[in-house]
């Protein structure tokens, strides 16, 4: 026997809970609603109140349950590029908080959104000529009897300190 008609199993019942947006339009006007108050705000000295955006508190303010239903409305067509900008703008946030003086919390923020923190050393030595290219050499702690040394070694080009 079939399902009485409008019950949870009858035909044509998809299941899953109803989209909390229906409209491209309507998770516009939620994205510009968190912007323009997101909820947490840092004081500064001066007594100015500086918002403070992020991921988490975007998707509590769109409603939803956890960032993994952020990600999975991103997944939708309709919503893909909105949620983008929303994120970017959110990341733009982080970069300039980049610009100030502890500026950690901001790093870890945006290894999490993919950026690299990446240091490339590239070494070459030619065969027919080997050299050595010193970029810095800290010298100042040094014995000045040292640092002559050290300082003619360069010269010399041969890398050798004299005994």
């Amino acid at each position: 026997m079939p399902a009485p008609k409008g019950h949870k199993f009858s035909v044509g019942n998809n299941g899953g809970r109803p989209p909390v947006y229906e409209t491209a339009e309507q998770l516009i006007k939620a994205i510009d609603s968190y912007i323009e108050d997101p909820g947490d705000y840092k004081v500064l000295a001066d007594e100015t109140k500086m918002p403070l955006y992020t991921i988490t508190g975007l998707t509590l303010h769109l409603g939803f349950a956890s960032r993994q239903s952020l990600y999975d409305y991103e997944k939708n067509e309709k919503f893909s590029c909105i949620i983008r900008k929303a994120r970017t703008f959110i990341e733009k946030q982080y970069e300039i908080a980049l610009h100030f003086q502890t500026c950690t919390g901001a790093i870890f923020a945006l290894k999490n959104m993919d950026w690299k923190d990446n240091q490339t050393i590239e070494h070459s030595l030619d065969a027919n000529k080997p050299e050595v290219n010193f970029v810095s050499l800290q010298v100042a702690n040094i014995n000045p009897r040292l640092r002559k040394q050290l300082y003619e070694a360069l010269e010399n080009g041969n890398g050798k300190i004299p005994e």
